[in-house]
């Protein structure tokens, strides 16, 4: 259920299929980016959100699961240890993430949001002092950077941005 679903309505809901009342999935569900969550029984009682995309273990009550960018997904969730994993199978667009030290980390990247696949956002997101690429498929074969901050353009293999600390709204082409 969520924005990436149909909406936080009930009747919005999409049901997952099982054999075993374990393992669930749904197999070429379109979904659009934004916020979604697992629940159970078509109740609010029991729900699941999530802070990774597109596999990870989800938390009891926790985070909405957020959908970076609209596409045609297999989707698998096992209700017992939390695991779930979205395959693109469709439509499916380059993944473009920030990663670097005034984020997580070098190894955590933070998914940007795209509906086109060339123009990607993140909103609202809080920096420390450091730096940050933007990098594709959370590896490090294509990467973007340069030395100026907060606006520019960034080059393949360019260097890290330098980042002031604060809250901010990131967009980023890929093509430009």
């Amino acid at each position: 259920i969520g924005t990436a679903a149909n909406g936080w309505e009930d009747e919005d809901e999409i049901d997952m299929f099982t054999s075993d009342y374990v393992n669930y999935s749904l197999t070429n569900q379109f979904l659009n980016s934004g916020p979604l969550r697992f629940r159970q029984n078509n109740n609010w009682d029991v729900n699941w959100g999530g802070e990774s995309f597109p596999s990870g273990n989800v938390i009891f009550y926790g985070p909405d699961l957020i959908i970076p960018y609209p596409a045609y997904f297999d989707i698998y969730f096992n209700r017992l240890t939390g695991e779930y994993n979205f395959d693109c199978v469709a439509d499916c667009p380059l993944l473009i993430s920030m990663v670097g030290s005034a984020l997580n980390g070098w190894e955590e990247d933070l998914d940007m949001q795209t509906e086109d696949g060339e123009f990607y956002v993140l909103s609202d997101i809080y920096f420390s002092n450091g730096e940050a690429k933007f990098r594709q498929d959370h590896n490090w074969m294509v990467n973007w950077g340069n030395n100026t901050f907060p606006n520019g353009t960034a080059t393949i293999d360019g260097p890290n941005i330098p980042v002031t600390e604060g809250h901010y709204n990131v967009t980023f082409n890929r093509v430009t």
